[in-house]
């Protein structure tokens, strides 16, 4: 109800994003995408009233860094490099243990050798 209420603020382009309240502000804010700038409508929790939200502005830093964490508009091959990026660690971690398990195994014959 309260989105639909949204939208007709937004004149009735189509949902691009709700942010959920927060600490700072007990608003809901819905974000609609109409032609290449995003319209922004706060609903108060409590009421359900829609008002229109003040823009925000586009780009700057935290939009380049959401741009590169997660590859948005970025293409196929920045996106691939994210995908290695991120299973890279957990790739290092087996290998790590499946390394550690075996100098234990050498180790152990080497020790049971000079023993002899």
């Amino acid at each position: 109800v309260a989105i639909g209420r949204a939208r007709a603020l937004a004149g009735g382009a189509p949902l691009h994003s709700v942010a959920w309240p927060t600490d700072l502000s007990a608003d809901w804010t819905v974000t609609f995408a109409r032609g290449t700038t995003p319209v922004g409508v706060k609903i108060a929790d409590d009421t359900g009233g829609a008002t229109a939200a003040a823009a925000r502005p586009q780009g700057g830093v935290a939009r380049w860094m959401r741009r590169i964490h997660d590859g948005t508009d970025m293409g196929a091959l920045w996106q691939v490099v994210i995908f290695l990026g991120g299973i890279l660690p957990a790739v290092l971690a087996v290998t790590g243990v499946i390394m550690w398990w075996r100098a234990r195994k050498w180790k152990a014959e080497l020790a049971a050798r000079r023993a002899v």
